[in-house]
């Protein structure tokens, strides 16, 4: 299969290395695998890539991070990656990524031949800010991610920067890949009607063009 590669700002191709740099909304594409990012290094004698976001002069923020995608899989996004497209192994940092109605955030996340996902330092939770430990989260040690289940080492949940006592020494999520009724996780906070549990609810899978939400929030002081 061809590689297809392209960038919006500049593409430099060093001949005695074989090496490609892409810069500003670069893409490469092989097979079934899409790589967007503001920096691509393609290697054409080793098969590797490497991406990542750049520095914005302007407003000092880091931005253009790589977004991967293979098959029928969900978009990964992470601070930086390394890939090798013909053994599909790959090793990425900072990931971010949508997981079975929730948001799966780790530090480092590999991925072998066989489609699974090694990950460590993780964050779970249906909070999609930058940091949801900062509200609330299930913190993974460390777990694998498979087509079917999700198993993890030792976890604990995490409100407001809290660890609470309350953790397993290990833990086993089916992934049954169909729509699926669940709790929806509250955030925790407070105002002048008390402490609250906010967006408290329950979800519902009808088909694939209905689903319901019902949500809800409760105050300490009586009100809801």
């Amino acid at each position: 299969s061809e590689v297809i590669y392209s960038a919006e700002d500049s593409i430099i191709s060093d001949r005695e290395t074989n090496i490609v740099k892409m810069y500003g909304k670069a893409r490469v594409k092989y097979q079934d695998m899409e790589l967007d990012a503001d920096y691509i290094q393609y290697d054409q004698k080793n098969n590797t890539l490497f991406a990542k976001g750049l520095i914005n002069p302007k407003t000092k923020r880091y931005t253009g991070r790589p977004l991967f995608k293979q098959g029928q899989e969900q978009p990964i996004t992470t601070d930086s990656l390394f890939f090798n497209y013909k053994s599909k192994k790959g090793k990425s940092y900072g990931v971010y990524t949508e997981a079975e109605g929730g948001y799966l955030q780790a530090r480092q996340f590999k991925k072998n031949e066989y489609g699974e996902g090694n990950f460590a330092h993780g964050v779970y939770s249906s909070c999609n800010l930058p940091y949801p430990h900062n509200h609330f989260g299930i913190n993974i040690t460390r777990g694998i991610v498979t087509e079917k289940q999700i198993i993890t080492g030792p976890a604990y949940l995490e409100i407001e920067g809290v660890p609470l006592p309350l953790g397993v020494p290990f833990g086993f999520f089916p992934k049954p890949n169909k729509r699926s009724g669940g709790l929806l996780f509250p955030t925790f906070g407070e105002d002048l009607r008390g402490f609250f549990m906010r967006d408290l609810g329950y979800y519902i899978g009808l088909n694939d063009y209905w689903d319901l939400a019902t949500r809800g929030t409760l105050y300490s002081k009586g009100s809801y």
